[in-house]
């Protein structure tokens, strides 16, 4: 019995669902690797990108606020003075206490959210301006 080249039988119904493959070079048309055929041919590369002003200044903003957020976030500090009572026939102590950023995991993360999303939009606005 010869072996079929084909891996279903002519017979059966599914070889219908599976359109025949083509190769890549199948596809291509002339000698060339582009597929561009003649000496004459032009081919377009790319177009040359150009930045909108909006485009700049959003990015530009973003970096500002993002940066300014994370400065403000770190460098603020709150000292409430609270009333400790150890004795009910006693007077209270003043005690100063002081909260920093790093005392709440809710500002943690938003510190962190800052640098990431203040470093993106440097990285991005730099790319922006470099093309």
């Amino acid at each position: 019995m010869p072996i079929s080249p084909h891996p279903f039988p002519p017979h059966t119904s599914t070889r219908s669902f599976f359109p025949p493959l083509k190769m890549e070079s199948q596809n291509k048309v002339g000698n060339s690797f582009d597929g561009t055929t003649g000496i004459d041919s032009k081919q377009v590369v790319g177009t040359p990108r150009t930045v909108s002003y909006c485009d700049l200044i959003l990015r530009v903003l973003a970096l500002l606020l993002t940066v300014t957020s994370a400065i403000v976030l770190g460098v603020d500090k709150q000292t409430k003075v609270v009333p400790i009572q150890i004795v009910p026939t006693l007077p209270a102590i003043n005690v100063a206490a002081q909260a920093k950023w790093h005392y709440l995991s809710a500002f943690v993360y938003s510190m962190v959210a800052n640098i990431i999303a203040g470093s993106y939009a440097a990285i991005s606005t730099v790319m922006v301006l470099g093309q």
